[in-house]
């Protein structure tokens, strides 16, 4: 990525979720420089992939998507079983990236994908594998409905057991990744701009919530235009995730916004029966300052 990209991402534009392009191809620092900034209500700075995925950058998804190349993109969906039939007790509707006629992606249409717009049809249990294979340290996990069941007397009669998939990424990556998705809680898209309402839940929740959210615009129907779908991806606690959490609202709007209070509360629910309150911070307080992420 030598030659020059340019960002042109102000608050009016729409924001879509993009986390598959994270990999970008490397297995060392995924989030290093990508450009220049030229939004017109700051001064001219660097990019880098971690701004553009703590802001919901579209512009700086579609240039590293079309520099990476519809081949590696593709490698990395379907690592992470975008396009496969997902392993599940039930039925899932398989994910897709592609134009689905045998034809290749496009340049455009790769560039519209990076950021999870184009012709993405991706379903809730497929972010949900994604979100844990980051929380997990890139180990990808077989989703289980059951874990157990027991008969009247307490007895097991069905236990399930941890079943690896693969390792999509390396441990690094899924690291660089949590940051980054700290950064949109604490200084990005889920603090300031469209979805600032995001950020009184999960920034003040007490069990360190990380997040990357998502508005996946949609067609009109019969003239009218419909509300964006709402998708948040979430984590917790932020330095060792015990749960994720993927919520997603039809024609509801801003992810962050729409479902950010819903899947905050639900932390709360489960976090407070079987947790204790993190006694430390998750990050330096700093963190925002320190790598350019608010400016």
């Amino acid at each position: 990525m030598t030659d020059p990209f340019y960002n042109d991402h102000d608050p009016t534009h729409p924001q879509a979720i993009g986390p598959v392009t994270i990999g970008s191809g490397e297995e060392t620092e995924v989030f290093g420089p990508v450009g220049n900034n030229l939004e017109p209500y700051t001064v001219h700075f660097p990019v880098n992939l971690r701004y553009g995925y703590t802001h919901s950058d579209n512009i700086i998804f579609a240039q590293v998507g079309a520099k990476m190349g519809a081949s590696t993109w593709l490698d990395y969906n379907n690592r992470f079983y975008v396009g496969r039939q997902i392993p599940f007790d039930l039925p899932v509707k398989v994910s897709t990236v592609t134009p689905g006629n045998g034809q290749s992606l496009k340049v455009n249409q790769l560039a519209e994908n990076s950021f999870g717009q184009g012709i993405d049809l991706i379903t809730p249990m497929q972010m949900t594998m994604i979100d844990n294979g980051i929380a997990n340290n890139g180990q990808l996990m077989r989703p289980t409905l059951v874990q157990k069941i027991v008969d009247p007397d307490g007895a097991t009669v069905f236990s399930a057991s941890p079943q690896p998939l693969g390792s999509p990424i390396s441990d690094n990556t899924a690291s660089q990744v949590r940051d980054a998705m700290y950064g949109v809680v604490q200084c990005g898209s889920g603090r300031f701009g469209p979805t600032a309402a995001l950020a009184p839940e999960l920034d003040t929740s007490p069990w360190a919530i990380i997040a990357k959210t998502g508005t996946g615009q949609v067609p009109q129907v019969n003239g009218k235009t419909r509300g964006a779908e709402a998708w948040l991806l979430t984590q917790a606690p932020y330095q060792n995730p015990q749960l994720t959490i993927v919520a997603m609202r039809e024609n509801a709007g801003e992810g962050g916004s729409a479902v950010g209070p819903m899947v905050t509360r639900t932390y709360n629910d489960i976090f407070s029966k079987i947790m204790k309150i993190p006694t430390s911070p998750p990050a330096d307080p700093n963190y925002c300052a320190t790598t350019g992420l608010l400016q």
